[in-house]
């Protein structure tokens, strides 16, 4: 019993073998025409006087192509998407992104409600907004502009030096744009533009054109490639879905109606939403990463040439 034992479990070992050795060089026998089965393929590979050769060519191989489906697997799950974003828009928010502070602001001969009340104060010094703060830019055509600050449960937006009240929950920061002026002001955090359309109200303000460019890295070189952009058409909201980094840009008010806004930023997908329609994501499809990439599209060419190699050799190793 006991020999019979043995005999079975050199079997089984056996047979687990040549099935593993079936594996990995059965690709080689399934893909044309040949004299013999895969059974008697691995027995004339084992069987050759270069069967050292002819296995490692085989593991050679599989190796290789792991290594392209890793990559590719990199290609596929890469989901980090460049946003650079230029539009003209009559309303802006921001928000605060994983608390970073706000970029400080020269307020100069600017109109101050505190409060966000009628009573107003004005003020110049440099305005240092608190990074719980929420911050909405609204100008309709060429009329002023007006910067909401607020914050909830009743804390202060922030500070103005040189001026002598504490600043509410609640703050209004407003411009008059005169004629050939025109000034800037530095944004980071979570960026969202353009209004949402109203019935039953005769002005809202709306974003009035724009141009996002998406951008990705190349799974291998790491550099970015440009596809066609997308234009935004009048009354359009966008935003960022799922950012990874802050916003950071610009906004630019003159004597042009609005205020045209540039940034860039990183997220897994860009949101159009457009009156009483499904919102539009924005992101490189499939295909627009597969004609940018030229690394990925090189390696599978490559994995063809070095697998009808690989078989040539085997073949004339055994034969």
């Amino acid at each position: 019993m006991t020999v019979k034992n043995n005999n079975n479990k050199r079997v089984n070992v056996d047979s687990k073998a040549k099935g593993w050795q079936k594996f990995l060089l059965g690709i080689f026998v399934a893909t044309e025409e040949m004299p013999y089965t895969a059974n008697q393929f691995v027995r004339e590979a084992n069987e050759s006087a270069k069967h050292k050769a002819i296995w490692a060519l085989a593991i050679l191989f599989w190796a290789f192509l792991a290594g392209i489906f890793f990559i590719s697997f990199l290609f596929f799950s890469n989901s980090n998407t460049l946003f650079n974003v230029v539009a003209t828009t009559e309303k802006i928010n921001v928000s605060s992104f994983n608390q970073i502070h706000y970029p400080n602001w020269l307020l100069k001969e600017a109109t101050l409600y505190n409060d966000c009340d009628e009573s107003s104060s004005k003020v110049s010094g440099l305005l240092k907004i608190y990074n719980d703060t929420s911050i909405e830019f609204l100008r309709l055509g060429t009329g002023n502009l007006q910067i909401t600050l607020t914050t909830e449960d009743n804390d202060s937006v922030g500070e103005v030096e040189g001026y002598s009240e504490q600043l509410s929950d609640c703050v209004v920061v407003e411009y008059e744009v005169k004629s050939h002026e025109s000034f800037t002001m530095a944004i980071d955090g979570v960026v969202k533009i353009g209004g949402e359309i109203k019935e039953s109200v005769t002005r809202t303000p709306i974003l009035l054109d724009g141009k996002i460019s998406i951008a990705d890295k190349a799974v291998l070189s790491q550099e970015y490639y440009l596809s066609e952009p997308y234009e935004l058409t009048v009354g359009d909201m966008f935003s960022i879905k799922d950012q990874t980094v802050q916003s950071s840009g610009f906004v630019l008010v003159n004597e042009s109606p609005g205020m045209k806004i540039t940034y860039a930023s990183k997220g897994t997908i860009g949101v159009v939403d457009r009156y009483k329609t499904e919102s539009i994501g924005l992101k490189n499809s499939f295909w627009t990463k597969l004609y940018n990439d030229e690394t990925v599209i090189l390696l599978w060419v490559l994995l063809g040439a070095f697998y009808t190699t690989i078989k040539v050799s085997i073949r004339f190793c055994i034969e």
